[in-house]
């Protein structure tokens, strides 16, 4: 009881050391509840924000994970939750109003950090057997919660679970060998996987390393005693072990596993196996002080001097020599983890990655801590600690001589770093040597106040970098954007899309974004997202439509297509600008600049058709596709879109000039110039427009405004790479033809149609017959069951898209049930290995139960 109770106390002290650390360096940097700055920057500002409206939906009942019609056309949720929301923490989501997100965010990663603190130190005591002194143990357990990887990573917060479980998971393979328990091993693992599967995932392929090194540890303190046989029945344990956390995950690994296949985790980018480094791994060391940044060739370990003296200080001490080449092997090989592309490949689970250097640094970071650990392990029998001293001077003199050398950094963190590290070195050194009990706990506690200086230090330089600084201009969008989207709801309960040519974080000099995911936040259906876990079909077809993807992830919607807009339901878009061919509604307010703008050509998300047309052919052209497409609808060949006349007026390697002749100026006007690469073009229309184009984030088909006095629109293209432009592609849209098209469509709209939770469907038709199809512009997946009339039957796929149901004569009931697929299957997994390790847990229980009083009565 004394024992558990001082391991509880250490864990304590490590937390609130951790948000004494924390809490000033949200004054410093003025982050939310200090100021209106915060953490949540960079994809957490573009994606997560709202993705926790989302989850605040979910927790309301207002929308699901199962399934939702609020992002890309709508689509499984599972993927979405599973890698950004299923950390425990986010429940606390439920306590704050939208406008309060940056004040959760930050709240988030503290307790995260805190929870780093709080494993470190329970794995710590428990793996050593209490035997590092309580002070040592605080200091290297906030070194870990405060390591460069976490404050560096603070954007990536959904990462920090695998961080904080990784602990636990290892102490968990120590049980497994030395006690032959798995319950610990299996909950971390499942639990892991759960709060975020690829963090989980990165800890699953270090367990197997850690497996090793545990049993070569365990065969060096008792090499007369190990045999062939026990290291194999350790292997089946642990292999068992990791199997069951593996099925405690399945209800939310399996689904997310199927939903990721269908989008961008569909293949494996084997064509990275390559025998080749991405760096030089002495870089990680020379570039061991504060304020360090990690990039795709240098990837920075810094986690404060003291995990450094204790490596140094454990290779130097006098000892099992065996043991310290094992884990100065175990060390080197952690570092080619980084820079070694198979390795990399292998913790990047299989996947190219272009951002965030590095996602698994912290397993790195964390056997430099284990190392580092041994040298605190019975620290007043160290007799040698003046070497230490000596050899920590050294290094400080090569950090300071290698980074002037090489010229990268600024030198004055070189500097205070050095300074640090021989400070710490010399009291630790001269707590040895003197007696008196007073005078040791005042080196001590110099020793605390330095280090956590140091590491204070660190996360508030790289803070400075990794923070938002609109707070406040957060906090207005969203109120208004509430306003606008409760506003158009209020008024029109039918089902429709919503569209808008500027978001949040819209850069006015690209006049580009990456803020796709507004409508899961403000719960309205559309025709944009980004997420990692989409619909290939629905990204096609969007693309196929003028809706430019990106990476299997995002669908560039910064303006409005009109054509394809009504094709999939758009009926109001919010935009800053006039479109031709849009009603501007005076009935709702400006808000965030944007006014609304309803689509008088919306086609309902649900109506008949014959399929009597022939088959599609894309030939790589937006216009002739929508022309195609509607042409197939009505049964009849239409032209909605009209090649629009111009002339090159001037053209240089590389920069064009077009002259467009305006045929009506009451018709939208549309230009798409398909390039042969990315070459990062600026263009400019009629001198009032500049964006950029054919590059990340831009769009294909752009909107070409004109005014009523001009005869011609000028389009200026300037461009980094000569001859970049492979096609003109400039057309206007007859809006006369448009309405009679879409008023034919709508003619054969279905009288009843509902979209219920979960991605169930209901529509009712009194007129069918069975010449007629009924087509649903929501996206058919495989978890879709389809009932006509109460009858299972099978349905087709409208463009390799959207639900295509054959009707019968007469009333048609098309009941559409979505099971979401591997639920049942995971459900099932799930249950059983919790089962049996309960199970389990109560056999032992009682087993010693009986062992205890069976020894009783023979006493």
């Amino acid at each position: 009881m004394k024992n558990n109770k001082l391991v509880i106390k250490n864990c304590l002290f490590s937390i609130v050391l951790t948000f004494i650390v924390m809490t000033l360096v949200l004054i410093f940097q003025r982050m939310t509840p200090f100021g209106t700055n915060s953490y949540a920057t960079r994809d957490a500002e573009i994606q997560y924000l709202d993705f926790y409206g989302y989850l605040q939906n979910i927790i309301n009942g207002d929308d699901s994970f199962i399934y939702t019609y609020n992002s890309t056309l709508g689509g499984t949720g599972i993927g979405l939750f599973s890698y950004y929301l299923s950390s425990p923490i986010n429940i606390l989501i439920c306590l704050f109003s939208k406008e309060s997100y940056l004040l959760f965010f930050n709240i988030a990663f503290i307790l995260k950090l805190a929870f780093c603190a709080c494993t470190f130190s329970f794995y710590l005591q428990k793996r050593f057997n209490q035997r590092i002194k309580g002070i040592f143990v605080i200091l290297l357990s906030v070194s870990y919660a405060l390591m460069q990887y976490n404050i560096w990573q603070a954007s990536n917060i959904m990462w920090l679970d695998g961080v904080y479980l990784l602990p636990l998971i290892l102490l968990g393979i120590y049980k497994c060998i030395h006690e032959k328990k798995i319950g610990m091993l299996s909950v971390s693992v499942g639990l892991s996987i759960i709060f975020n599967w690829y963090s989980g995932g990165i800890n699953c392929v270090f367990a197997i390393f850690w497996f090793l090194v545990e049993e070569v540890l365990l065969l060096i303190d008792n090499k007369n005693e190990r045999k062939i046989s026990r290291v194999f029945k350790d292997l089946v344990r642990y292999s068992a072990s990791m199997i069951i956390g593996l099925m405690i995950s399945a209800v939310i690994f399996i689904p997310s596993i199927l939903a990721l296949r269908s989008g961008v985790g569909s293949g494996f980018d084997w064509e990275s196996l390559k025998n080749e480094f991405n760096g030089n791994a002495l870089d990680s060391i020379l570039t061991y002080f504060v304020g360090t940044e990690s990039d795709d060739i240098r990837i920075s370990i810094f986690c404060g001097t003291i995990p450094l003296i204790g490596v140094i200080g454990y290779f130097i001490r006098k000892g099992n020599n065996k043991k310290k080449l094992v884990l100065f092997t175990v060390f080197i090989f952690s570092l080619l983890f980084l820079y070694y592309k198979p390795f990399v490949l292998a913790f990047s689970l299989l996947k190219n990655v272009y951002s965030f250097w590095c996602r698994y640094s912290y397993v790195v970071i964390f056997t430099l801590i284990f190392i580092a650990s041994h040298f605190f392990l019975d620290f007043d029998e160290i007799k040698n600690k003046r070497l230490v001293t000596y050899v920590c001077i050294a290094f400080s003199a090569l950090l300071v001589i290698s980074n002037y050398i090489l010229n990268i950094y600024e030198m004055k963190y070189v500097y205070i770093t050095a300074i640090v590290l021989v400070a710490n070195s010399i009291l630790i050194n001269k707590i040895s040597f003197i007696e008196e009990k007073n005078i040791t706990t005042i080196f001590l506690s110099l020793v605390v106040v330095i280090s956590c200086t140091e590491l204070l230090l660190n996360t508030n330089i790289i803070s400075s970098k990794k923070i938002m600084k609109n707070g406040s201009e957060y906090e207005k969008y969203v109120k208004e954007q509430d306003n606008q989207i409760k506003k158009i709801k209020s008024m029109d309960d039918s089902v429709y899309r919503i569209s808008q040519t500027k978001t949040r974080n819209f850069d006015s000099e690209s006049n580009l974004t990456a803020n796709y995911n507004e409508s899961l936040s403000y719960n309205y259906m559309t025709n944009t997202g980004y997420t990692s876990c989409p619909d290939n079909t629905a990204l096609e077809i969007l693309n196929k439509l003028g809706y430019k993807t990106e990476g299997y992830r995002i669908t560039v919607t910064n303006t409005s297509i009109i054509g394809s807009d009504s094709l999939l339901g758009v009926k109001y878009i919010l935009s800053p600008y006039d479109i031709q061919g849009l009603k501007k509604m005076d009935s709702v307010e400006k808000e965030n600049d944007k006014y609304v703008y309803s689509n008088p050509y919306t086609i309902p998300i649900a109506f008949k058709f014959s399929d009597n047309f022939e088959e599609i052919e894309y030939k790589n052209n937006p216009f002739i596709y929508q022309n195609d497409i509607y042409s197939k609808l009505l049964g009849r060949r239409i032209e909605i879109y009209k090649k629009a006349e111009f002339k090159t007026i001037e053209k240089t390697d590389n920069n064009v000039v077009y002259e467009i002749i305006n045929q009506n100026n009451n018709n939208p006007l549309y230009g798409n110039l398909p390039w042969k690469e990315p070459t990062e073009e600026v263009i400019s229309i009629n001198s009032l427009v500049k964006m950029n184009y054919a590059c990340w984030l831009s769009p294909s088909v752009f909107y070409i405004p004109q005014k009523d006095s001009d005869t011609s629109s000028i389009i200026t293209v300037t461009s980094k790479v000569e001859n970049s432009i492979m096609e003109e592609q400039f057309y206007y849209l007859d809006l006369d033809l448009l309405e009679l098209a879409t008023k034919e469509i709508k003619d054969k709209k279905i009288e009843n149609i509902s979209l219920r939770k979960n991605g169930n469907i209901y529509a009712k038709t009194a007129s069918g017959n069975e010449q007629e199809k009924l087509i649903i512009t929501i996206p058919y997946s495989s978890g879709f069951k389809i009932y006509r009339n109460g009858e299972l039957i099978e349905a087709e796929k409208f463009e390799d898209c959207f639900f295509m149901i054959p009707l019968l004569s007469g009333e048609n009931e098309i009941r559409i049930e979505y099971k979401m697929p591997g639920l049942s299957v995971g459900m099932v997994l799930s249950f059983i290995a919790i089962s049996y390790l309960i199970a389990q847990y109560f056999f032992k229980k009682n087993k010693i139960k009986l062992f205890n009083k069976s020894k009783t009565i023979n006493k």
